[in-house]
């Protein structure tokens, strides 16, 4: 039996007639408690929030300490706000005033339990935090219900409240409805134990103190004021540590709205209602946490104005919904209250569910989402007999074959596996292992078997409302070489030497590329083939011609070989795979984009059956790196790519990373690769190494590499933008081909030397000029290869010129 909510004041709970405080105490008590709500307050954001920002410019920089250290930091919060609260609660004897402190003190307690899993868990381990969360939640929140029930404070669910609480849960849930997407059922189900284990805690909190006020006081504008303010104080306190890098971000501006309307539920009542305060508490933190990808909430993702954008925006609701909310209850608490809007609340409460689900169906992005796992088998193919095959064709063949056999050999009984279970999944060869797209419990299952080395994260984004746009090009097309190629002397080998990069191919792999742009058209080898099979390739969408909604990759490829003055080979041709569509990629982009290298095939074709390898890149130029906790990639899992193009010969070049000036900063895959491929970092124009470069001497590289081989031109780089454009960028990603360019002029200034992995780092080393610029602290001054600038500054028209003399190893 529903009851309606009474305004009425229990005639069971008087005022006390003792123990309220004189005056002058009375008045410093309430000094003291509001002086610590604002202390609390304060730190809590410049705990949870610093050391969740600090965090995150981890993803972008490398720091000198862990980001589970600077997560740590968080912990000082205990000190800093529990003793002043341990302190007034003791010295405090006013029942009502310590039922506050009891509060924020139980909060705090919360809040420091929830944030030990930082300490323990990586963020990466994506299932393991929120289960530890669930479970500390789950038994505090049944250690406050017990302590409520004991005191009889738990009461029925009223209908009003349940209609309002509806109403209410509903409008802060709309948002995410309309911008946020559902990962897999697993996750949903998962992000709704949190969410029930927040709103479980939330609803303790305010069963415990709602009724305690109401025994004091028959004020319920008062006691909706002091325990609204108190539960968004331990709103935030709570929305803090939620979360690792991730979901507390989001909690900590919505949290804090539901406070109020807690207190409102119980302002007046001796027994709280403990129904509605769940469903409201549900339904408030369902949306952040069901509807976003924890691991795309960072500070990569807010800057490209991705996933991370559209959270922000609808947190901005939610918190400007709160805001309101706190206002209209303060003014209009008894109304809202009143006994004739139970029907219309539960209506309203009916009514916003049946428009909640038609904007999520129409407005939004219905259906699941949820990442894949990337398996990694323990059999990998050798190639060591690679190196005997002297006809760089032959051999890339040969290389081909080897890996689809051991592939398809070592695959073969977990693929009966999951086609028996209809599990989907990908194959791959260049790395030997399988895409699974399939949720944690079968990630589990697989991770026993003995034939899988390991088993990596492998992201898959949730869509958007809408990509960010693309921002124009602001410059001129150019009137003569660039700065970069005057530096490196690239018109010297096209005037001197005639050499401009003919009949050498380029691989790109980046965010795709728009094939129209007079600087690039020309180039093109599916416009020379008559075909885009076999030269374009699109794993995101499946696209069937070349583009490019963000820019990156047409820059990067026209300081390659475009015309017009901008590219180093202006007469190599290209072909492109698209590896980075939207901000963030995974181990299987990047190995299907690296595969279409080594054998392109076409765009509905099989990359185990239908490959090219006689089509194959000659250079392949690489402006990105997979970070390990965004990305999934570990340190290994592209290593046997590399290294396999490299059997074949195929001159792959890398990004070293922007993650600088900090030393020990090249630690992203695979631009740390450096003793396997040709790692460049970045020189400005007036001869220094970018700030922003990545440094060594400590890379976690599988192949001991200690820091980039080369620097290269890539600080106010002007290249080719989509439709047309020019414009100017700056990175390692620019500095990058300018080094690819370089080797299609070798290749192509001595085809003998095409396919000649060793013998043309051996040229580009030998030929690199030395640094002129300010020493490097990350190295010793004259140790070469130094760590932050490798050999030196590369020279076009030095390697040319060399690579011409070339006869054979």
């Amino acid at each position: 039996m529903t009851h309606q909510i009474s305004t009425s004041t229990p005639e069971s709970i008087p005022e006390p007639a003792s123990g309220q405080p004189p005056s002058s105490q009375h008045l410093g008590a309430w000094l003291a408690f509001f002086s610590l709500v604002g202390w609390i307050s304060f730190w809590t954001l410049i705990f949870q929030y610093g050391t969740l920002f600090v965090a995150w410019m981890g993803d972008i920089s490398k720091m000198g300490v862990e980001q589970v250290t600077v997560l740590a930091v968080a912990l000082f919060l205990i000190p800093t706000a529990g003793i002043p609260l341990l302190l007034a609660w003791w010295l405090i004897r006013w029942p009502r005033l310590r039922a506050l402190l009891m509060t924020l003190l139980w909060a705090l307690l919360i809040s420091t339990i929830l944030l030990l899993p930082r300490l323990f868990v990586p963020p990466f381990a994506s299932y393991v935090p929120p289960t530890l969360r669930i479970l500390f939640g789950l038994i505090l929140a049944a250690l406050l219900l017990i302590n409520a029930q004991r005191r009889g404070y738990l009461g029925q669910c009223h209908l009003g409240a349940l209609g309002l609480a509806g109403v209410i849960g509903f409008i802060f849930l709309m948002p995410w409805l309309m911008d946020g997407a559902l990962g897999s059922p697993w996750d949903v189900f998962i992000d709704a134990l949190q969410a029930f284990t927040l709103a479980l805690l939330m609803a303790a909190l305010a069963a415990l103190l709602m009724p305690a006020l109401a025994q004091t006081s028959p004020s319920g504008r008062h006691n909706l004021f002091l325990g609204g303010l108190t539960l968004s104080t331990a709103g935030l306190l709570i929305g803090g540590s939620w979360g690792q890098m991730d979901y507390q971000g989001l909690l900590l501006a919505i949290l804090p709205g539901i406070g109020f309307p807690l207190a409102l539920f119980g302002m007046n009542q001796r027994r709280y209602p403990l129904g509605a305060a769940l469903l409201l508490g549900w339904l408030a933190t369902l949306g952040p946490l069901a509807f976003t990808d924890p691991i795309e909430l960072n500070l990569y993702s807010i800057m490209t104005q991705e996933s991370a954008k559209w959270a922000m925006v609808a947190t901005g609701w939610n918190l400007a919904w709160g805001s309101l909310l706190t206002i209209l209850l303060l003014l209009l608490a008894e109304k809202l209250l009143r006994p004739r809007l139970v029907l219309a609340w539960a209506a309203g409460s009916g009514a916003l569910l049946i428009v909640a689900a038609l904007v999520y169906f129409l407005v939004g992005q219905p259906g699941f989402y949820g990442d894949d796992f990337f398996v990694v088998m323990k059999d990998q193919a050798d190639l060591s007999q690679a190196q005997t095959i002297q006809d760089v064709d032959e051999r890339r063949a040969w290389v081909y074959r080897t890996l689809v056999e051991q592939a398809e050999t070592s695959q073969a009984d977990l693929i009966a596996w999951l086609e028996a279970r209809h599990i989907p999944y990908t194959r791959h060869y260049l790395t030997n292992g399988i895409e699974v797209h399939a949720s944690a419990p079968r990630r589990w299952q697989i991770a026993q078997r003995a034939d899988v080395a390991r088993i990596l994260y492998s992201p898959e984004l949730r869509p958007v409302p809408q990509l960010a746009p693309m921002e124009p090009g602001t410059q001129s097309a150019p009137t003569g070489p660039t700065w970069g190629l005057e530096m490196m002397e690239v018109p010297r080998v096209w005037d001197e030497l005639g050499v401009r990069g003919a009949g050498i191919v380029v691989g790109q792999s980046d965010s795709g590329v728009d094939a129209s742009h007079p600087a690039l058209a020309d180039g093109y080898r599916g416009a020379i083939m008559g075909s885009d099979d076999y030269n374009w390739l699109d794993p995101w969408f499946g696209k069937p011609q070349p583009y490019d909604l963000n820019g990156h990759g047409t820059h990067t490829l026209g300081t390659v070989l475009g015309n017009q003055d901008i590219g180093v080979a202006p007469d190599a041709t290209w072909f492109a795979c698209a590896n980075l569509v939207r901000a963030f990629g995974s181990p299987a982009y990047y190995l299907t984009c690296m595969e279409f290298m080594l054998a392109p095939w076409p765009q509905q074709g099989d990359a185990f059956r239908d490959g090219r390898p006689d089509l194959a890149a000659d250079v392949s130029t690489n402006s990105w790196g997979c970070p390990p906790r965004i990305e999934g990639c570990d340190q290994e899992v592209l290593y046997p790519a590399v290294q396999a193009l490299r059997a074949a010969g195929i001159f792959f070049v890398a990004a070293a990373g922007n993650e600088g000036p900090a030393c020990n900063s090249e630690q992203t895959p695979p631009g740390n690769y450096s003793n396997t491929i040709l790692t460049v970092g970045a020189l400005n124009p007036q001869g220094e190494l970018a700030i922003f470069s990545s440094r060594g001497p400590e890379t976690l590289s599988p192949d001991g590499a200690r820091g980039p081989d080369l620097i290269a031109p890539g600080v106010d780089v002007l290249s080719a933008w989509p439709g047309g454009q020019w414009a100017t960028n700056s990175g390692t990603s620019m500095a990058t081909p300018h080094v690819a360019g370089v080797v299609a002029l070798m290749w192509s200034a001595n085809p003998a030397l095409r396919g000649q992995v060793e013998a043309t780092e051996r040229i580009l080393l030998e030929t690199a000029q030395p640094y002129p610029g300010a020493p490097d602290p990350c190295g010793d001054p004259d140790e070469r290869p130094h760590p932050s600038y490798g050999y030196g500054i590369i020279n076009a028209y030095e390697a040319v010129k060399k690579a011409m003399a070339y006869t054979g190893p």
